[in-house]
């Protein structure tokens, strides 16, 4: 993995904090949006808020009615309802669930430190590297408890720490270039962003990816 853990607590995700369970970096054009030194750890409020423009909404009109509405879009009480069941199966599986060799937690923490190392990009005709054993035995963690895909963030704590870890390096990527190249056209800018991050995010691409093939027809 990109960093090594000194924290000696148990293996638990907090998945009580309300804050999303995703985090996306938007590059914006440092003229009109300057960035400002993060600050410390102790300023720093719990959880994450983030504030939108409510006057850059668009309103479409369509003649569907509210009930098509209903019928087709979750509500605010549905998606509450969902964020309760995954903390409730989350919490279940952080205590219950085996480390042992040949257990879901370890043959995804193993695979997931395989794709930390792996150094090819992506490409259209993409083949796993992963040895066809691994393969196997993700292919088996992923079809009999396939109830866990999605929670690998919030029920492994490796795993979460170095994603956490790798977001906090993108950042810091994002305003050092951003500070640094003031004055470089914003296309420029964006294309050289981009180029420091996609070697970032590629082990969390290629697991997703790994993961993706275990469950499909062509592993």
């Amino acid at each position: 993995m990109l960093f090594t853990s000194t924290n000696k607590t148990t293996d638990l995700i907090d998945v009580d904090d309300d804050s999303s369970l995703h985090s996306t970096v938007t590059v914006e054009d440092i003229k009109t949006s300057p960035l400002t030194p993060p600050p410390s750890i102790s300023q720093c409020p719990r959880g994450k808020r983030v504030q939108f423009d409510e006057s850059l909404n668009k309103i479409a009109d369509s003649a569907t009615t509210k009930q098509h509405f209903g019928d087709c879009w979750y509500n605010e009480q549905e998606y509450k309802s969902f964020k309760v069941s995954v903390v409730k199966v989350a919490k279940k599986l952080v205590k219950t669930q085996s480390v042992a060799v040949g257990s879901y937690h370890q043959v995804l923490t193993h695979v997931y430190d395989l794709c930390c190392i792996e150094k090819n990009e992506i490409q259209s005709d993409y083949e796993s590297f992963l040895h066809f054993q691994d393969q196997m035995e993700l292919k088996r963690c992923l079809t009999d408890e396939n109830f866990r895909l999605g929670l690998d963030r919030l029920t492994i704590r490796s795993i979460a720490l170095d994603i956490s870890d790798r977001r906090r390096v993108v950042v810091n990527k994002v305003r050092d270039i951003q500070k640094e190249c003031v004055h470089v056209p914003s296309e420029v800018r964006c294309e050289m962003i981009h180029r420091a991050l996609v070697p970032l995010s590629l082990a969390s691409r290629v697991f997703a990816l790994e993961k993706a093939r275990a469950v499909s027809n062509f592993c």
